[in-house]
């Protein structure tokens, strides 16, 4: 689950930027 959140986060982050 960490991975998976931290993947979806990190792309949430990078659509944001």
């Amino acid at each position: 689950y960490a991975l998976a959140l931290d993947m979806t986060a990190r792309e949430i982050q990078s659509s944001a930027k």
